[in-house]
């Protein structure tokens, strides 16, 4: 017998004698033995295996407890700005009857839905209906639940920073539309300083 189970003497039944661990040990080879009371007792020996069934105790673990990306402003639909990676301990049948146990997606941080997750694979990528400006905003930091497919789903969160990296697709503006000077007459050398700025 096995220290973690033991078995009635009368019934047969076999009961576990302490919990259970799957990520511990997930299977179990028993023998058993069968005797009768005769005063020279005959018996017999049977083999039985025990399969530990998971049990959905285990949060996803992302594989980085924070991740940093950094994205081109302006760039196209469906640039990767990062992929987002977590495992899970509990060996859970996928009930999608796809291969991904975890499903990703965007739980905050994003209000104008300037990126997308695949939800299998963890690919974040930029959407197209709005491109990201430096400018405008230089810094995006976006939570991502990682939920498995357990009932109930336990879920876990990773944050991601995406740094907009600077383009130069800004031309230089002048400060002033129209300067006016007055200049002496048979003045030579510098005339005038004129400023702009380049927003890059």
């Amino acid at each position: 017998m096995n220290e973690c189970s033991h078995r009635s003497s009368l019934s047969g039944i076999i009961r576990t004698a302490v919990p259970l661990d799957r990520e511990v040990e997930n299977r179990y080879w028993l023998t058993i033995q069968a005797e009768d009371s005769a005063s020279v007792p005959l018996y017999s020996i049977v083999h039985v295996f025990v399969r530990v069934l998971d049990k959905n105790d285990h949060l996803p673990l992302p594989s980085k407890p924070i991740y940093f990306a950094e994205v081109l402003e302006n760039s196209p639909e469906d640039t990767v700005a990062v992929k987002v990676e977590a495992m899970d301990k509990d060996d859970l049948p996928s009930t999608s009857g796809e291969d991904s146990k975890l499903q990703f997606r965007i739980a905050s941080g994003d209000p104008q839905s300037f990126f997308s997750i695949d939800p299998k694979t963890g690919y974040m990528t930029t959407r197209g209906r709005r491109r990201l400006d430096r400018e405008t905003q230089r810094e995006h930091q976006v939570q991502i639940e990682i939920c498995d497919q357990g009932t109930p789903p336990l879920c876990a969160t990773v944050p991601v920073i995406v740094t907009v990296r600077d383009v130069n697709d800004n031309p230089p503006v002048f400060r002033q539309q129209i300067y006016n000077f007055n200049i002496p007459a048979q003045k030579t050398g510098n005339l005038c300083r004129s400023h702009f700025c380049d927003a890059a």
